[in-house]
């Protein structure tokens, strides 16, 4: 069976029925989302360091675990340095599209090396102020991640190829965190405990080369992949991620704060899975899979440390992300036939966590889902306009990204390609990032025409 995560990014969609009464947050809800045993003090305001952003060179080797600190050199030459943005030099990415139009106000960024050839993979992309992430598929064997300036296409490469597996991607500029897994007996420098595998996030600063190590520890490989820690994502001076190093099934949400290398723990390892985390400000945002439940959303307080269900629900409800005061996640209620791993025109509902009140987002004719939130907007794609299969299914063939201005703004449609799937994979500024392919890619036709990395302007 694919992965949750993969077949949320996939071309599937969902519904959900039911939920539980909106304000109050049942007592078994609060069971179900219990928090830490070790709590921080409350406090008023944001749970930041005041001075976490003032120096992010310092020295922290006693949290890098032999990550050394280090410029990165590229080896080859390339263009000058603008004088008013970052700097070209490197190698030219052989895909590079010099940012052609290719309709819609959309340009090109990447493409795939040839047709038929898997190189962009849409789980495997981050995009955010002028850099895309990504770890090249098929064609490029010999690269593992590369951090693209998007306006030069000349890249960097925090990881070469071998040194580890790759499970996860984030980027909150300068940083580009990623996360390793490593058979035990070829890790460097293995930490003690059991386990045969061994698992570490770490942060590449896209401005200076320096490198960062934490979270480095053994964990227990039950799944049939080492990828448990699926989710990384960075809000600084807070990374989230997964840990399951007690196997699948026993998964915990951790924090990390990359400049005192702080961990805490977001949830326990409780009868079920905590998947998928995102963070913005003062909260945790994730999945839940709860015995006798379907997936659900829950929320964390970095002030607090209490986490607490939003939802308890039979239906799946998942794909949850936190923006400012809204938390929003894809829903099967509309449809209950479908499913997190099966999805069938699900739509969006979102949660304002001032007053704990729910309010539907996205519901059309359709799926609506792989949704992105941020900077006050909600991206999404939409299949209401595909003539064959708008459930969202593998059968789908076309979906279009549209955005609306959260709370309350007017649904826009920002792509309006026929016959390609669209959905996004990074906002920043006037630029949303848009993955596009089409049906047929890399599944049943050789010449199939290659995927697509475009920006497209949002509206305004």
């Amino acid at each position: 069976m694919p992965s949750r995560d993969d077949v949320a990014m996939a071309p599937v969609i969902h519904a959900g029925i039911r939920r539980a009464a909106v304000g109050l947050v049942p007592l078994m809800a609060l069971l179900a989302c219990s928090p830490s045993t070790t709590q921080p003090d409350a406090e008023e305001g944001d749970a930041r360091d005041p001075g976490a952003e003032e120096d992010a060179s310092e020295d922290r080797s006693d949290s890098r675990d032999g990550f050394e600190a280090e410029v990165a050199d590229d080896g080859a030459e390339g263009s000058d340095t603008p004088d008013d943005g970052p700097s070209c030099d490197g190698t030219i990415w052989p895909t590079w599209a010099e940012l052609r139009p290719v309709g819609d106000g959309c340009e090109e960024v990447l493409k795939d090396a040839a047709p038929g050839i898997c190189t962009l993979i849409a789980f495997l992309l981050v995009a955010d102020d002028g850099y895309v992430g990504f770890v090249p598929g098929e064609g490029y064997d010999d690269i593992e991640i590369d951090v693209l300036n998007i306006a030069c296409g000349t890249y960097t490469q925090p990881e070469s190829a071998d040194s580890c597996t790759m499970g996860a991607l984030a980027m909150q500029y300068p940083w580009f965190g990623y996360t390793c897994d490593w058979r035990a007996e070829e890790a460097p420098d293995p930490p003690p405990g059991p386990g045969s595998w061994v698992y570490a996030v770490r942060l590449y600063n896209i401005e200076t080369g320096e490198r960062r190590q934490f979270h480095h520890v053994r964990f227990d490989p039950l799944a049939e992949t080492a990828g448990h820690m699926r989710t990384i994502e960075i809000d600084w001076p807070w990374i989230a991620t997964e840990d399951c190093r007690n196997g699948p099934g026993l998964c915990g949400i951790v924090l990390i704060n990359a400049e005192t290398g702080e961990e805490r723990i977001v949830s326990e390892l409780f009868n079920g899975k905590d998947e998928a985390v995102e963070i913005h400000g003062n909260y945790v945002v994730f999945d839940r899979l709860t015995t006798g439940f379907g997936w659900n959303p829950c929320i964390y307080d970095i002030r607090t440390g209490i986490a607490e269900s939003i939802l308890m629900d039979a239906i799946d409800q998942w794909g949850t992300q936190v923006d400012g005061d809204w938390v929003v996640w894809i829903d099967q209620r509309n449809d209950p036939e479908g499913t997190a791993y099966s999805p069938r025109s699900p739509d969006l509902y979102g949660w304002q966590i001032s007053s704990r009140t729910e309010h539907p987002m996205a519901v059309a004719t359709g799926a609506q889902m792989q949704h992105f939130l941020k900077e006050g907007w909600l991206l999404w794609s939409d299949y209401r306009n595909d003539p064959t299969d708008p459930s969202g299914s593998w059968g789908s063939t076309n979906s279009d990204v549209y955005a609306r201005r959260m709370p309350d703004g007017p649904e826009v449609q920002i792509t309006t390609f026929p016959d390609t799937r669209e959905w996004v994979i990074g906002l920043s500024g006037e630029w949303v990032y848009v993955y596009r392919e089409t049906a047929d890619r890399c599944r049943t036709a050789a010449d199939s025409p290659p995927a697509q990395l475009l920006r497209c302007p949002l509206p305004r």
